[in-house]
């Protein structure tokens, strides 16, 4: 699954935020706020039992210009995510772990070298953890800094590089790519986070408007979620890990200009379950078979 990791990390810091590569000019504040819920239907674990998945997420941020060429992002996260353990074998015997809380709080700064030619960095903090973990243990914290280049309206891109602790594991420095190319007036190709679908990973995505108010998307992505666990389970304080490769089409409606409803499904291939004990040290590890999920949500902007 490491190499398909490698593809995606090349873009990995946008799934942070939609909001690095510009900040809009036509208004002083600019506020998002987007909800979903998704499930993932039951799936065979390969070393018997069974696995889904309910996640409920939230999102919102916030950018405004201090002045002609200095932006602000404020972005800010929140999921839970319940896995749901069946069987008497394996992974799902052990039931290692249900209730998931992530959260994260991430800041941007944005200087305008001049009308084509911006820079931009931050810090960010996240939490990953069960219910119950200890709060301090399951803190990551991490930055990014990069540039965007933007001849036109309808085309930027921008590189940059992102580094973050891990729980557990190794400090990460990945260098990023985005890009938003709107290809015409009605087909969009795009690496930003613009759907409903939850943050989990970066991803990239081919956008058609079929009216006015309706547009369709076709996506595919790379999602990792690591988190800690509590200490009442089988590992105690020890480390969960899920990656999943979605593919996924998207449907959505404009009720006007404000709000935004969408629904989507899809496949997660190649996914895995591992644990960890509290040093990192692998406990266990299984593949679990492709997974049909759907999802609905909203999204509101000012």
């Amino acid at each position: 699954m490491k190499k398909y990791l490698y593809i995606f990390i090349f873009i990995y810091f946008i799934s942070i935020s939609d909001s690095f590569s510009q900040v809009s000019k036509q208004s002083e504040l600019n506020i998002g706020l987007t909800a979903n819920y998704e499930h993932g239907v039951d799936t065979d674990i390969d070393d018997g039992g069974e696995v889904s998945i309910n996640r409920y997420s939230i999102r919102a941020n916030a950018s405004s210009h201090i002045n002609d060429r200095i932006g602000l992002d404020i972005n800010s996260s929140y999921s839970f995510t319940d896995f749901n353990f069946s069987g008497n074998s394996g992974f799902a015997e052990l039931n290692p772990w249900k209730g998931i809380n992530k959260a994260g709080l991430g800041f941007r700064f944005k200087y305008s070298l001049n009308p084509e030619w911006s820079i931009s960095a931050g810090p960010l903090i996240r939490y990953s953890g069960e219910q119950g973990a200890d709060f301090s243990d399951s803190l990551t914290y991490g930055g990014l800094a990069g540039f965007t280049y933007s001849p036109s309206r309808n085309f930027f891109v921008g590189t940059g590089v992102y580094i973050s602790s891990r729980l557990e594991d190794d400090v990460i420095a990945y260098p990023g790519l985005i890009m938003n190319w709107m290809v015409s007036e009605r087909l969009r190709v795009s690496t930003l986070l613009t759907g409903v679908k939850s943050e989990l990973g970066p991803r990239v995505q081919l956008n058609y408007k079929i009216t006015d108010n309706i547009d369709t998307a076709i996506s595919a992505g790379y999602e990792f979620n690591r988190f800690r666990l509590d200490d009442d389970g089988v590992a105690n304080d020890g480390i969960g890990d899920v990656k999943i490769l979605p593919l996924w089409a998207s449907i959505g409606y404009e009720i006007s200009k404000y709000i935004r409803l969408e629904l989507y499904s899809g496949f997660g291939f190649l996914g895995e379950l591992e644990l960890e004990d509290r040093n990192g040290d692998r406990l266990l590890k299984e593949d679990f078979d492709t997974m049909v999920f759907v999802g609905l949500g909203f999204k509101i902007i000012n």
